[in-house]
């Protein structure tokens, strides 16, 4: 005797676009004796439960299922039914609930190296969550660390994935650097703090110097270069002024 088929199990939903979801469930372990013609999903709003799209029409005959006409930003929850020529089942549990199209999350792993003298190349990893659409920009705000009134606040990098060259930077300034997403529904939260940066200062100073005689008015000296290059590739040494000094100490009379 053909009956209805029993409920679909294992529903799920995630964002498809600002105003659907896409729903995926496990058939029902019984068809009911003929063959799943089609399933039907109510989407009911977890925050408003008087709000649903009742008995939304998949028009499939298998998992998933695209809903429609949801609005964007609220919370839903849903349910599915699978029908056969005998008619539609009963519902299953809920899904979890699902927040339609939101902005993006937080970026994370946020650093930044020296550009130029006035400029910083900030790197970082995409938000775990895009919002249910394309992230389309990411934002950077570049706060002097010594003066924290003085920021770039909201530098647009028109960039969709990292990194981005933040320009109009003071040299030598120390900044530290925040990245926020962007998507169709706006801009979201933003990231925790890079580490403190000083843009394009002067190299700091070699160490384990050292000199051998290379002849009656010459030396050659050695030495480790500096840990830090100020940002920019060292382009040129300053030679010690007190010559004589140096190579009377190597044990040369000039």
């Amino acid at each position: 005797m053909n009956v209805v088929p029993g409920a679909p199990t294992s529903v799920a939903a995630t964002v498809a676009s600002a105003t659907s979801a896409t729903v995926t469930f496990t058939a029902p372990s019984s068809n009911g004796g003929t063959a799943i013609i089609d399933y039907f999903v109510t989407a009911t709003d977890a925050a408003h439960s008087g709000d649903s799209v009742t008995a939304f029409d998949c028009s499939v005959s298998a998992s998933p299922c695209l809903v429609t006409g949801l609005t964007a930003g609220e919370s839903y929850t849903f349910t599915v039914a699978a029908a056969n020529a005998q008619g539609t089942g009963s519902y299953s549990a809920a899904s979890s609930a699902l927040i339609v199209n939101v902005v993006p999350g937080a970026p994370t792993s946020v650093a930044a190296t020296v550009a130029s003298a006035t400029s910083a190349t900030v790197t970082f990893t995409a938000p775990s969550s895009n919002g249910g659409t394309a992230i389309t920009d990411y934002f950077v705000t570049a706060t002097d660390a010594a003066h924290s009134g003085d920021s770039v606040t909201a530098f647009d990098c028109s960039v969709s994935a990292s990194p981005c060259l933040v320009t109009g930077l003071t040299a030598g300034e120390s900044y530290t650097f925040t990245v926020a997403a962007a998507n169709a529904q706006g801009t979201g939260s933003y990231s925790a703090a890079s580490s403190a940066l000083i843009v394009n200062v002067v190299p700091g100073a070699p160490t384990s110097v050292a000199a051998t005689v290379a002849s009656a008015t010459s030396a050659h000296v050695t030495f480790t270069a500096p840990s830090s290059n100020g940002g920019t590739a060292n382009h040129r040494l300053l030679r010690h002024r007190h010559r004589r000094r140096a190579l009377r100490r190597l044990g040369h009379r000039l």
